[in-house]
């Protein structure tokens, strides 16, 4: 008897969760006949060839977070399909010195190209000599290109930016071991 009652509430409960259904539809509304779809106006053209002169509109979504600063060696090709690109030419046209090409993939303050030395104390420290080059903003849209003479093992030549209320410095040097292109950061300096 007891088995009985509970297959009677268990078929009950069945019934009711099994009838039960979530429909689009408000209350009242006629399930047989489907909705009738009106059309309306677009005021998009039919067609682009309607605006032959518009051109579409390019949306560029912001950077977020920190600025990268990339400095590769530059060839001819790289150069050329950089264009226009701005340039420092620190050796006056000599042709027998390599380039080098910094890119950035947000707008950043200050850039420069400087001349630096190092404390000899065993800490490595770098200290700006001359600033040699200088761009009050540097972007995506214009690529620097500067003449490039390695001269020894340690760096005597970097770069500084300053983002926000930060200066970053880096050092430029060449590999030992496959003559690429090393750059580090040395330094970042709070401003207010």
């Amino acid at each position: 008897m007891k088995h009985t009652k509970i297959l009677a509430l268990l078929i009950a409960l069945l019934l009711i969760v099994g009838g039960c259904k979530k429909t689009d539809k408000p209350d009242g509304a006629d399930t047989n006949n489907p909705p009738v779809e009106s059309e309306i106006p677009s005021s998009a053209p039919d067609d682009a060839a309607d605006f032959p002169d518009e051109e579409p509109t390019v949306y560029q979504a912001e950077v977020l977070g920190p600025a990268t600063i990339i400095a590769q060696l530059a060839t001819e090709e790289m150069l050329n399909s950089y264009a226009p690109y701005s340039e420092f030419d620190e050796y006056s046209g000599t042709s027998d010195y390599g380039k080098i090409l910094f890119t950035t993939n947000k707008t950043v303050q200050d850039f420069q190209f400087i001349a630096i030395s190092y404390t000899p104390d065993g800490k490595m420290e770098f200290s700006v000599d001359e600033v040699l080059f200088e761009l009050s903003e540097f972007g995506p849209e214009a690529p620097l290109a500067v003449t490039w003479l390695d001269a020894g093992t340690i760096p005597n030549r970097g770069f500084c930016y300053r983002e926000a209320n930060e200066i970053h410095y880096h050092t430029l040097t060449i590999s030992g071991q496959d003559g690429s292109l090393l750059y580090n950061s040395y330094t970042t300096k709070i401003i207010d």
